[in-house]
């Protein structure tokens, strides 16, 4: 009877997950979603990364090929399982089911074998990632090759012992940040953070900035390209634990002179006097305090090039913090409130989507990057770009247009939450869950800036107020408290203060002029015109 028991618990525990990832695909928007299981939740985000690998342990034979193979499957990988070889035949029956259920042949596999089999999965090219549950000793060779091979690895060691040793490995991080390279004509910009989906560092701006401050003056360069390293993405991530530390044990100093440079960058490529066609390629996700950049270095490009992977967002109201790098400029002049939607929702949106909000210009697919590239250095930046610009489909903002200009041309977040209430939209009634689960804070500073930014200008203007809002962020209880339950912790349970109703002259006073919060940005004209592509 225990054993059926034992057996019928692996079974079901794998299954849940099984059906969870089946109905993933309207998750997977970089945020964190509870119930994957029986006290299991999950931060789903698609990722194909193209053959991935599992290597699973004999005593759940069912339970733990599961949780490998559906996320992965629903991430948009294929997927091969080497189960232990004392005894394949239930993971066999799995796949045998899938098969029989509809999944295309070639999917997903079983490999059977012992140390032969796993080193051919670990020595293999064409194979980027792989995870591995078992004993201590085989986690920890299985890591160490991997890493050895650039593979990303995720290995449980110690589960024979009743212990959990989690240990995940990536390829080394390049000694250089970010490379310039000229191609005839074209000045080309490599974010090169693999590890970390080339989020901006401090020195990786003052590199660029230095560098486009010399291309201005060149007359050899004709246009500049702006891609990332890897295959995750263009910009994501930020380096949100120093942000913490500057905010919980420092001054705030180290992120004031990173956001004064960071800031004045995203100005410079606004107004670069040559073409820039920044590719949004993968994840490219929010601002300096939250995000990595990546908006903000390819979002105030002249050329701004979605690929069908693009996966573009700011999460910041997530962690207490505002969108900022002058995405409060460009979502406050997005149609039909589409940008206060996407801000006070932190969600994320793909090419067709980014296109309508006007973050993006055209959409390209990924395969044609290198093409694009390749054009780039004997064409016209437009007539490349519009050389290889496929129709992106229709955006699925399109269909919620009414219900979200209706809510989110509210004064007040409370205000935008009943209406969304009674929009009678389950869209509608999903916006405002989410939005109830971030900092209240964040929420009302958010929209202000929104709004004040409407009535400004220039993206310099704009600017000038998020390096003002930005430092007083950093310094409420409410951004330390959401990189601690986010990041830190990683309780998802952050504890907001206020939790409720936020005091509209507290929110004022985050706008206030100060002597030491002042990016004090000349502008001498409005904002360039977008160049026509």
């Amino acid at each position: 009877m225990a054993r059926r028991s034992m057996t019928k618990g692996d079974i079901q525990r794998g299954v849940e997950v099984i059906e969870f990832a089946a109905g993933a695909s309207h998750l997977l928007k970089g945020e964190y979603s509870t119930g994957a299981g029986t006290g299991i939740d999950v931060y789903s985000m698609r990722q194909p990364l193209g053959v991935v690998a599992g290597i699973t342990p004999f005593n759940f034979p069912a339970m733990i090929p599961l949780w490998k193979m559906g996320p992965a499957l629903a991430a948009g990988n294929s997927f091969i399982l080497k189960p232990s070889e004392r005894d394949p035949s239930v993971p066999l029956r799995i796949a045998e089911l899938f098969l029989e259920a509809g999944l295309p042949a070639g999917v997903l596999n079983v490999v059977n074998g012992d140390k032969e089999a796993v080193d051919a999965i670990l020595h293999d090219d064409r194979i980027k990632a792989v995870g591995f549950v078992g004993s201590t000793p085989i986690a920890q060779y299985i890591h160490e090759t991997a890493a050895a091979n650039g593979k990303r690895a995720r290995c449980f060691g110690g589960a024979k012992h009743r212990m959990s040793a989690p240990v995940e490995s990536v390829p080394v991080e390049p000694q250089e940040q970010v490379l310039f390279e000229q191609c005839g004509p074209l000045g080309l910009v490599t974010l090169n953070r693999p590890r970390a989906i080339n989020a901006l560092t401090h020195r990786m701006v003052q590199l660029i900035r230095a560098e486009l401050d010399r291309w201005a003056s060149d007359d050899s360069i004709d246009t500049v390209a702006i891609i990332g390293a890897g295959d995750r993405g263009l910009c994501a991530g930020g380096d949100i634990v120093s942000l913490y530390e500057d905010a919980t044990s420092g001054d705030g100093t180290a992120a004031a002179q990173f956001w004064f440079d960071e800031y004045h960058l995203y100005a410079e490529i606004a107004r670069f006097p040559k073409p820039i066609v920044a590719v949004q390629d993968g994840i490219v996700l929010g601002g300096g305090g939250g995000g990595g950049g990546g908006i903000g270095i390819s979002a105030h490009a002249s050329h701004r090039v979605v690929t069908e992977r693009g996966r573009l967002g700011l999460p910041e109201v997530g962690i207490g913090f505002v969108p900022d790098v002058g995405a409060t400029w460009l979502l406050s002049h997005a149609p039909a409130q589409l940008g206060t939607f996407l801000a006070l929702t932190a969600g994320s949106i793909g090419a067709a989507d980014a296109i309508e909000v006007g973050l993006s210009d055209v959409h390209i697919r990924s395969e044609n990057v290198t093409k694009l590239l390749t054009a780039l250095r004997t064409m016209d930046a437009g007539e490349a770009v519009m050389l290889l610009a496929e129709d992106p489909g229709e955006a699925s903002l399109c269909a919620a247009r009414s219900w979200i200009e209706s809510a989110f041309d509210a004064d007040s977040v409370n205000e935008a939450i009943v209406r969304l209430r009674t929009a009678g939209a389950a869209e509608a009634d999903a916006a405002a869950d989410t939005i109830i689960a971030k900092s209240p804070t964040a929420l009302a500073v958010t929209l202000e800036s929104l709004r004040r930014a409407a009535r400004l200008s220039s993206l310099e203007d704009a600017l000038d107020q998020e390096y003002r809002v930005s430092r007083r962020m950093l310094a409420t209880l409410d951004f330390a408290e959401g990189v601690r339950a986010q990041v830190i912790d990683k309780d998802r349970n952050p504890r907001w203060n206020p939790a409720g109703d936020v005091d509209a002259a507290a929110v004022s006073g985050f706008f206030a002029l100060s002597d030491d919060h002042e990016l004090a940005m000349t502008t001498n004209s409005a904002s360039p015109q977008r160049r026509p592509l």
